[in-house]
């Protein structure tokens, strides 16, 4: 991938780290449970990722690439590293950019770290866990 590419793939992935964040304070959690019965099954965190998916596809053509980015960002280098983590997880294919079908309908390496009992759904506790976390790594 050409350096523009990977700067504005960059970008739309720090949206993403964006909404990472979100979803460690929990708001993703509680847009993700579509019925509101404080769990989070792994079709509502598909569901919620197709959302997010589509918000990040500014230009509307499945994919996130450097035509999706609104504007530069520059980034630090521990940024840069989680984000260069996070695209080495999303694009499957190695193409450079991230298409809808392996953001929305790929693997869930974040949802299966979460979900500590294993069973498909992130229950109450699993959520405030992850919810502790974030709050302690804010402080500290």
């Amino acid at each position: 991938m050409n350096m523009k590419a990977r700067f504005f793939v960059t970008g739309a992935l720090l949206l993403l780290a964006t909404a990472a964040h979100a979803q460690a304070d929990g708001r993703f959690f509680d847009a993700a449970d579509a019925n509101g019965d404080g769990v989070v099954t792994r079709d509502e965190y598909r569901a919620a990722r197709a959302h997010a998916f589509a918000r990040l596809d500014r230009n509307g053509d499945g994919y996130l690439d450097e035509r999706d980015s609104a504007r530069r960002r520059s980034v630090g280098r521990r940024a840069g590293d989680r984000v260069d983590a996070l695209r080495a997880e999303l694009d499957a294919n190695r193409d450079g950019r991230i298409s809808e079908r392996e953001f929305v309908g790929g693997a869930l390496p974040g949802f299966d770290r979460l979900d500590t009992d294993g069973n498909g759904e992130l229950d109450a506790d699993e959520i405030a866990a992850v919810q502790q976390r974030a709050r302690s790594a804010r402080r500290g």
